[in-house]
């Protein structure tokens, strides 16, 4: 809220959309719902389900997460061309490319957020590039087909690890190994 503020007082056509409702195990603190509810140019649609059709409408999505595992939301953001601005927390880090198809800042830094957001409105063609290569990568990397084929590679590679004979050797194998010779 603290980005959207200082970028309000600077982008008259400014307008926020927040997507889904919220929540009662993570709660907003009060002033800050407060002003969500009160602010016109914060759009709410609540929970929808199906979130295809919201992506068509940003220039920059945006998730400044200050812990996530891997959002899916910023790949669905990317594979409809959008930009994405998230931070460097755990798992929304590995889902930009930083420079490329956006822009990681660091978690809980409201002013690197705003800096970040503010370069993309002000440059529609840096937006249409990294949004372009949003796309691309997304293609490319997410894939189900290449998801499985990652999954059983790993998979393979672990059932490889777990047949080899181990170097080290606990009481009883040493015991059992020493008793044969």
């Amino acid at each position: 809220m603290e980005a959207f503020r200082k970028l309000s007082a600077t982008h008259a056509n400014l307008r926020l959309l927040l997507v889904g409702d919220f929540e009662t195990g993570d709660p907003v603190e009060p002033q800050i719902r407060e002003y969500i509810e009160s602010t016109a140019t914060i759009l709410r649609p609540g929970f929808v389900g199906d979130t295809a059709p919201y992506y068509g409408l940003m220039d920059v999505f945006v998730l400044p997460t200050y812990r996530e595992g891997f959002p899916q939301v910023c790949l669905e953001a990317q594979a409809s061309a959008v930009p994405v601005v998230t931070t460097t927390a755990t798992g929304a880090i590995e889902s930009v490319v930083d420079g490329i198809t956006g822009v990681l800042v660091p978690v809980g830094d409201s002013q690197a957020l705003a800096r970040a957001i503010a370069q993309l409105l002000a440059d529609p063609a840096l937006r249409q590039k990294m949004g372009n290569a949003a796309r691309e990568r997304t293609e490319r990397e997410f894939v189900q087909d290449a998801i499985w084929e990652t999954t059983i590679r790993n998979y393979q590679a672990l059932l490889a690890a777990a047949a080899r004979p181990t170097a080290i050797r606990g009481p009883r194998r040493a015991r059992a190994a020493k008793a044969g010779t």
